[in-house]
């Protein structure tokens, strides 16, 4: 499969389920650690979004403060 380069927007559910299916594969890759383990199922989905408001709202935090350090 070749390399494919985006270069258009996606949504904050798209990072962020982009994320999730990142640290999954490296959850099978690494042998399945625990702790891996346990925070995927705290980032799992449900209906579409993520299942844990907590761990969206830590998201959130994340790419503000990506943004701001991007502006500085």
């Amino acid at each position: 499969m070749g390399l494919l380069i985006m270069e258009d927007k996606i949504t904050l559910l798209e990072e962020y389920k982009a994320m999730y299916e990142f640290l999954s594969d490296l959850y099978y890759l690494e042998g399945q650690p625990g702790n891996l383990g346990s925070y995927l199922g705290e980032l799992r989905f449900e209906d579409g979004k993520p299942a844990d408001p907590a761990a969206w709202t830590d998201w959130l935090d994340v790419v503000n403060r990506i943004l701001k350090d991007g502006q500085e």
